[in-house]
């Protein structure tokens, strides 16, 4: 019989991806141009941060000392444009596959879950020290190539007004 785990951070990840999926499934396809006759009221909500340039400025500030070289350039262009290309998006995300793969886990499998966005897929549980190396290395990994891209990609397709309460986040996608 398997023993339950607590939950840990695969479960928030999990919950995280789910409620992301959620996100960008409303958001994501929408027009962000007002229809005909429609009204669009601005919304006066608390932000993250003012700007999508900003906010990649103020992750460099928290991150750039953990961001490989090519991370930290794609963050720079979006410090400079206010956007985050696909191209650099899938490199970081390969780069985290391919650290992961180079520290010697056998399959690293990225799941696309809507507009391009990818989680990895869930694994095999294994020994608590296994367990304790695996999230040591998704930390390392994900520090390197892809935390500081992906959460730029993730609010530019999912929250693109940094609206600082989720909530609020998806009531104003869905007008």
């Amino acid at each position: 019989m398997r023993a339950v785990r607590p939950l840990g951070l695969r479960a928030a990840a999990v919950v995280a991806a789910a409620a992301l999926m959620l996100v960008a499934s409303a958001c994501g396809g929408q027009s962000k141009e007002p229809q005909q006759g429609a009204s669009h009221v601005q919304s006066n909500s608390e932000k993250t941060d003012a700007s999508m340039q900003d906010f990649a400025k103020r992750l460099l500030e928290e991150n750039g000392d953990r961001m490989g070289d090519v991370q930290k350039a794609a963050v720079e262009r979006a410090a400079r444009t206010g956007k985050v290309t696909v191209a650099d998006y899938e490199t970081g995300m390969s780069g985290y596959k391919q650290c992961m793969l180079d520290r010697g886990y056998k399959e690293i499998i990225l799941i696309d879950i809507g507009e391009g966005l990818k989680v990895e897929a869930t694994h095999k549980s294994g020994t608590d020290a296994q367990e304790k190396k695996y999230g040591d290395d998704v930390w390392d990994c994900i520090s390197m190539h892809s935390q500081s891209v992906g959460a730029l990609y993730e609010k530019q397709i999912a929250n693109p007004s940094l609206i600082k309460d989720h909530y609020e986040a998806v009531a104003e996608c869905l007008k």
